[in-house]
């Protein structure tokens, strides 16, 4: 089974219509898609590793915060990636995310319902 996830910047906005409306559009295409926004940039998930050095801001401020690529990723990729690195280091900061993926989750909800999803369908 092919599989497809969309996984674009939520930028503050409910669309959940139109993600089902896509996701109905390709099913009649015989392509399972799965479309998830972030809440409300996937520098989000990224920053769920690492709460750490967040300098103090509460998680649900980070999370509520619509321009947090630039008040917050930015600055954290500055301070803790690696700027010769391709991508600044994102690939190893997002695998210290990764490893505690169940805190993730419970972190950022959306991707626990995505998970679900895609369980459900795979059996």
């Amino acid at each position: 089974m092919d599989l497809f996830l969309f996984l674009p910047d939520g930028d503050g906005k409910d669309r959940s219509a139109e993600f089902q409306s896509l996701e109905q559009e390709a099913e009649g295409w015989g392509v399972r898609l799965f479309c998830c926004a972030a809440v409300h940039e996937v520098e989000t998930w990224l920053l769920a590793g690492h709460r750490d050095h967040l300098e103090g801001r509460r998680w649900q401020d980070v999370r509520d915060d619509v321009s947090i690529k630039e008040n917050v990723f930015i600055p954290f990729l500055a301070r803790y990636g690696n700027s010769k690195a391709p991508g600044k280091g994102r690939d190893l900061l997002m695998a210290k995310t990764l490893s505690g993926y169940g805190s993730l989750l419970q972190l950022c909800p959306e991707l626990a319902e995505l998970e679900r999803r895609v369980r459900e369908i795979l059996g």
